[in-house]
């Protein structure tokens, strides 16, 4: 009895670092990474409200808001299908309707939204290529680019 009572301390033992590897470091990370300052998420908002929301107006509003102007080709049905579905897919990712902060339905922070924004802008992944095709207001100039990626990168600043 005691033997096994033996066994059962050192099993314990050797698993719990497993368990706080496996669990306790996902949560010290999420943690510290979901962190900005109130103060920072005020000036986030006002420069977004001031410089970086008239572009997204322009260039993102119709994926990721619920403020979609649809164009003239929407009523074709294999076009509306697209369209429909890259809207959801857009908004599920990022949505801007109620302003910044944004919402997203992962269980990403507002660091990691920022990081994305910055990612994406600066790899040209967005907007679309096949949007801007046909929507040539949503281009996004080299200046408005380095506004955008500015100001997320802010965000990921101490």
């Amino acid at each position: 009895m005691k033997m096994q009572n033996f066994f059962k301390v050192i099993l314990t033992l050797m698993l719990f670092p497993l368990f706080l590897m496996a669990h306790g470091d996902k949560e010290y990370k999420k943690g510290v990474k979901t962190k900005i300052s109130e103060e920072k998420i005020s000036f986030l908002k006002e420069e977004y409200e001031k410089k970086i929301k008239p572009i997204f107006k322009r260039a993102c509003f119709d994926c990721h808001s619920r403020y979609t102007v649809y164009p003239w080709y929407y009523k074709i049905p294999i076009v509306k299908q697209l369209i429909d579905h890259d809207i959801e897919e857009a908004r599920e990712h990022l949505d801007m309707s109620e302003g910044f902060p944004f919402k997203s339905h992962e269980e990403a922070s507002l660091v990691d939204i920022m990081e994305e924004i910055a990612e994406v802008i600066e790899e040209g992944e967005m907007p679309l290529f096949r949007y801007v095709i046909l929507h040539k207001e949503a281009r996004l100039t080299d200046k408005e680019k380095q506004l955008i990626i500015q100001w997320a990168k802010s965000a990921l600043s101490r």
